[in-house]
């Protein structure tokens, strides 16, 4: 793993956000997903550089319209976000996640 996709699994993982669970390298119909809670259906990631051929701009296209069918949310972060700014993006992450998970049923105890 490297640092950015590092620094990012830092910030989510143990449940430090909410109490919400996010896993690395979650599989989800034909992609793996590095940083997904499906329980409130977040993907995490970091921008790739700008792919400059039309295939590759398509595949991303598909792999985006894939996930949103699904009803998957994306948050992205350019690396140096993550890397030189990483207390902006925890607290994006932190507003975004806490707003998700507020809308989650209320599991009562019988």
């Amino acid at each position: 793993m490297n640092d950015v996709k590092q620094t990012l699994w830092f910030l989510v993982h143990k449940r430090k956000i909410a109490g919400i669970r996010f896993y690395r390298h979650y599989p989800l119909g034909a992609y793996v997903l590095d940083c997904y809670s499906p329980t409130i259906k977040l993907m995490l990631e970091i921008n790739a550089e700008n792919p400059h051929d039309h295939a590759s701009r398509q595949n991303e296209l598909k792999r985006i319209r894939y996930l949103h069918s699904l009803g998957v949310r994306i948050l992205s972060f350019d690396k140096l976000q993550i890397l030189h700014e990483t207390h902006v993006a925890e607290e994006v992450i932190q507003q975004v996640v806490t707003k998700m998970s507020q809308s989650l049923p209320v599991n009562d105890p019988l």
